[in-house]
C-alpha cells in the first residue's frame, strides 16, 4: 500500500516544517512549499491525497490555492488553516468544499488526528 502523499504549503518557514515533519512521522510522503506558485506546479506533474495551506499568504490566499490545485487534482482533500479566519472566508471555503478549516495556533497532535482520519475516509471510500 503506497503512503498517502501531503502537500504543505504556509509563507512561515519553521511552521511549515514542523507540519511537514510531524505528517512525516505520521506515515505520509510530503511535500512542503513556502510559495503556492511552486505547489501548484508540483500539483501539476505530483499526485497528491492532501493539501494542507495557511489561508493569509502574500503571493496568493489559501482559498485561491485550493481553487486552482483542485482543477489539478479534484479527489484531493484540503484542509485550510488560519488565525483570522473571517465570516466571509468560511463562506468562501464552505464554497470549495474544503474538508477542514483549522485555527492556528494549532495542536499538532489534533492535526495529524484529524489529517489522518480524513485520508483514512478518502480510503474507505475508494475500496
Amino acid at each position: 500500500m503506497q503512503l498517502p502523499s501531503v502537500i504543505i504549503i504556509d509563507d512561515e518557514m519553521l511552521f511549515c516544517k514542523t507540519i511537514e515533519s510531524v505528517m512525516a512521522d505520521a506515515g505520509c510522503r510530503t511535500n512542503a512549499f513556502l510559495l503556492p506558485s511552486e505547489a501548484l506546479r508540483h500539483l501539476a506533474v505530483h499526485d497528491c491525497d492532501l493539501l494542507i495551506t495557511d489561508l493569509k499568504m502574500p503571493q496568493m490566499d489559501g482559498l485561491k490555492l485550493i481553487s486552482k490545485a483542485r482543477r489539478l487534482r479534484p479527489a484531493m482533500r484540503t484542509v485550510l488553516l488560519s488565525a483570522h479566519l473571517d465570516q466571509k472566508d468560511r463562506e468562501s471555503a464552505a464554497h470549495l468544499h474544503i474538508d477542514l478549516i483549522m485555527e492556528k495556533p494549532l495542536e499538532m497532535s489534533h492535526l495529524v488526528a484529524e489529517t489522518m482520519a480524513l485520508l483514512s475516509r478518502r480510503s474507505i471510500a475508494s475500496a
